[in-house]
């Protein structure tokens, strides 16, 4: 009789619970659960239970404003145990039992810790394959209250630990970032982790949902906990998504909390087990995204919950541990009115992390399943150079250089310390590397002359290196790296050369930005390399064409790229020929003058050449050599060369000697060019300065100078070490 009515009880609460477990939700902010209590009780201030304290499946406890909870005896939770604007803080000097919900969201902008759910077991704990404890905050489960983690930085600390090599004892995790995946015992580190003497708990039955009695029920039970031992199974998740089977939604971690940890930590004597359980944590918080500025950057991505646990004797039996991926990292985009646009993508976050540590007996009896999560994406950059202003000369376009966020690396070593029974239990499944950032770069284009020998200015070049996806290794040899991440460039053109009528030279057309692009390179995986980002190769940007005058300005040199820019072409030359005058004024003497004069010879008629000159841009040229590491011969650059006037010269040649240390082609056509290289041919090979002034001349066609001439600077630094 009594077997038949404990199973009615079950099968009545069983369709209870599964019916909380659809409508409940609530959170933080005092919304009202959708599922009906016959009895709801509100502790604003902190409450003491003297003796044994069971809450019914009718039952639900409001813990407000961070109120704490402490029963001196017993505790059976079979109804729901909720927060209101702070934390659960249950204390149980007695038995705990777990066997209904207990759900704790915070609310986005709460300041503190972030603690969500605080359990103290001091008699013995057990935690059904039933219960569901659900929070966005951290949870920590330990049987002394001066265990408990109360500050930001007392949490950030066990976070750290969970993913430090390290611990005395028998010991599984963390994962490394060192390659495939190693279930070899390895030596014991040296001790970082504290392990407590407190006693807890050894043998007990599974504890069955409660009957018409609950109190009797939880009696029962109460007397089948045994004390030093801990059964901890059910569903936990930490703001990830939903609690499954329900549709209870958790919010994600408030924004001021980070770094979140679930933590289980037992003492000396204490035989844990965690059995019929799965543990769900939240991805790690997306890095903030730059600032508009000129040189803007994004933050890096959190990384991914962890999970930590102490012990002295620890048994693993069905359990899937759900670790989260990393943090997507910060998007950048710059301002669009930059001298030299920077747009840096923040990297993204690595996956979530573990440790379990036993200083007597490990043993995994049956499966453990871990899903370690992936890498997190690089962010996005996107760069822009200011637009050049028109003017005499334009205005050179400004420079734009982006590199995307590398994605989050994602190998996993599972390191193991000391002799770990059935460690042939622990699957690894798949692991993937975070995906590379794409990065675009957008050249601002020269501004255009404004009038006679105002050249345009240079567009402004476009540099794009797309982030590289995180590798990613297992011991499964199912591991793939995260893809490259897209690179796209667009330079500048150059400026047009300013127009002028016949009085006057036309400007030259400035040089067209360069264009270089460079995908991310795919991430390494046991399963192959992952994809290389698309590289999208662009053309240089074109020259900008030369302006009209008398003589007409030169095209400037498009960009590299792939193909170069394409060349600007020569202005129109609008130079006049002089006319002839015809005419002549006939003078007709007297009678008397004729005699006395001798007639004179019609003057011939005179022409008037205009003047020319030879006209070179840039003038002045620089550069730095630095002994040892630059490359010999070091470029300097170039300079083009043109004439006004509209005489008969079409040739230039340098007139002046040249340095030992100065190279460049010394005479050619007009229009034309020459470029200048340093040699490495120095007397001393010391730090110090040096300059020289090159003498250009205009040369007609049988090769005399006209007298047109036009000097360069030419200033070097050589720097020795």
């Amino acid at each position: 009789m009594k077997n038949r009515k404990l199973a009615i009880g079950i099968i009545v609460v069983v369709i209870g619970v599964l019916w909380y477990l659809g409508t409940q939700k609530r959170s933080d902010t005092g919304e009202p659960s959708s599922k009906e209590y016959g009895n709801v009780l509100t502790y604003d201030s902190d409450k003491t239970m003297e003796g044994d304290y069971v809450i019914k499946g009718d039952e639900k406890i409001i813990l407000k404003n961070g109120a704490q909870l402490t029963v001196g005896g017993n505790f059976a939770l079979q109804g729901a145990l909720e927060c209101e604007n702070g934390p659960i803080k249950l204390i149980v000097k007695g038995k705990m039992l777990i066997d209904s919900i207990i759900q704790c969201n915070r609310a986005e902008d709460i300041s503190g810790a972030g603690i969500g759910v605080a359990l103290v077991a001091q008699g013995g704990a057990l935690i059904t394959e039933k219960a569901v404890i659900i929070s966005n905050g951290h949870i920590q489960v330990v049987d002394n209250s001066e265990k408990l983690a109360t500050t930001k930085e007392e949490l950030e600390k066990l976070h750290d630990e969970a993913g430090k090599n390290s611990g005395v004892g028998l010991r599984i995790g963390p994962l490394t970032n060192d390659g495939k995946v190693s279930l070899n015992t390895i030596q014991i580190f040296p001790q970082n982790i504290q392990i407590y003497t407190k006693k807890i708990f050894s043998n007990f039955n599974i504890f069955s949902v409660y009957s018409a009695s609950a109190q009797e029920q939880a009696q029962d039970i109460w007397e089948n906990v045994v004390a030093n031992t801990v059964k901890i199974g059910g569903t936990w998740v930490v703001g990830k998504g939903e609690a499954p089977p329900s549709d209870i939604a958790i919010p994600t971690p408030p924004k001021n909390v980070n770094k979140i940890i679930l933590n289980f930590n037992f003492g000396k004597d204490a035989k844990v087990t965690l059995n019929d359980i799965k543990i769900t944590g939240p991805d790690g918080r997306a890095g903030k995204d730059g600032e508009k500025n000129c040189d803007s950057k994004g933050a890096n991505g959190e990384d991914a919950f962890r999970f930590l646990v102490a012990a002295s004797n620890l048994t693993i039996n069905n359990f899937d541990l759900n670790l989260g991926s990393g943090g997507t990292g910060g998007n950048s985009e710059t301002e669009t009115n930059c001298e030299h646009g920077k747009a840096k993508g923040g990297d993204g976050g690595r996956a979530g992390n573990f440790k379990m540590i036993a200083t007597e007996n490990f043993t995994i009896e049956g499966l453990f399943n871990i899903y370690p999560g992936r890498g997190g994406e690089g962010g996005r950059a996107i760069a822009h150079g200011k637009l050049g202003k028109d003017g005499c000369a334009g205005e050179n376009g400004g420079k734009a250089t982006s590199n995307g966020g590398a994605g989050g690396i994602n190998n996993k070593k599972l390191e193991a310390a000391g002799a770990v029974n059935g460690i042939s239990n622990v699957v690894v499944h798949d692991v993937i590397g975070g995906n590379g950032g794409d990065a675009e770069s957008y050249g601002g284009a020269g501004g255009g002359g404004t009038g006679c020998k105002c050249n345009g200015g240079l567009g402004g070049g476009a540099t794009a290196i797309g982030g590289k996806g995180g590798d990613a290794g297992s011991s499964n040899g199912s591991s793939t790296g995260g893809n490259g991440g897209n690179a796209k460039s667009e330079p500048g053109m150059g400026g047009q050369g300013g127009s002028c009528d016949a009085t006057g030279p036309g400007g030259n057309g400035g040089k067209g930005g360069d264009a270089s692009t460079a995908s991310g390179r795919g991430g390494v995986g046991t399963s192959g390399d992952a994809m290389q980002g698309k590289n999208d190769p662009k053309a240089g940007g074109n020259g900008g064409n030369g302006g009209d005058g008398c003589g007409p300005g030169v095209g400037g040199k498009g960009g590299k790229g792939v193909p170069p820019g394409n060349d600007g072409v020569l202005g129109k030359n609008l130079c006049i020929p002089p006319k002839t005058d015809t005419s002549a004024t006939v003078i007709t003497p007297t009678p008397s003058e004729a005699l006395k004069e001798t007639p004179k010879e019609t003057p011939k008629e005179e022409t008037t050449q205009p003047e020319e000159n030879i006209s070179i841009t840039p003038q002045s040229l620089s550069f730095v050599h630095n002994i040892g590491t630059t490359e010999c011969p070091t470029p300097i650059g170039s300079v083009q060369i043109a004439k006004t006037g509209a005489g008969g010269s079409n040739k230039w040649k340098i007139t002046s000697s040249l340095p030992a240390w100065l190279q460049a082609q010394t005479s050619g056509s007009v229009p034309g060019s020459t470029s200048f290289n340093f040699t490495c041919q120095l007397n001393e090979y010391v730090t110090q300065s040096l300059s020289a002034s090159v003498t250009f001349e205009l040369l007609d066609t049988s090769g005399k100078s006209t007298g047109g001439k036009e000097s360069v600077s030419v200033k070097g630094q050589i720097n020795a070490r």
